[in-house]
């Protein structure tokens, strides 16, 4: 599948309400800008949309850079990007993304600190 969109997004697949879209495992989604596109500026852009209802499955079988790529004037964009599902929306998002790890190693180390803390407070 390639979706071709601008900066503003306004190309945008839209799944309605009963109506559906599966990917199977080795399927390729393209998304590519056309025209003038900063990512620095914008932290998501949404390329899919549907509706309450909509059957949507296989979405969880993308990987950046292997199945699924994302272009600006059909040149692969260098910089940091994934993708998300927000809400009823597919998002190619910019910048790093951190791994679930990242939030439990941090999370550990907090706990870590209140620990240290609260035996010293005794």
């Amino acid at each position: 599948l390639i979706i071709n969109t601008d900066a503003a997004g306004s190309t945008l697949l839209s799944v309605e309400s009963g109506a559906g879209l599966a990917f199977d495992d080795g399927a390729v989604l393209s998304v590519n800008v056309v025209g003038e596109f900063d990512p620095s500026g914008a932290s998501a852009l949404s390329v899919m949309s549907w509706d309450d209802g909509a059957h949507i499955s296989g979405s969880d079988l993308f990987e950046a850079g292997e199945n699924l790529f994302f272009t600006i004037n059909g040149e692969a964009y260098s910089g940091g990007w994934d993708y998300q599902i927000s809400g009823n929306q597919f998002q190619i998002v910019f910048g790093e993304i951190p791994e679930p790890a990242t939030y439990a190693a941090l999370f550990g180390a907090i706990a870590l600190a209140f620990a240290a803390y609260r035996r010293k407070a005794k």
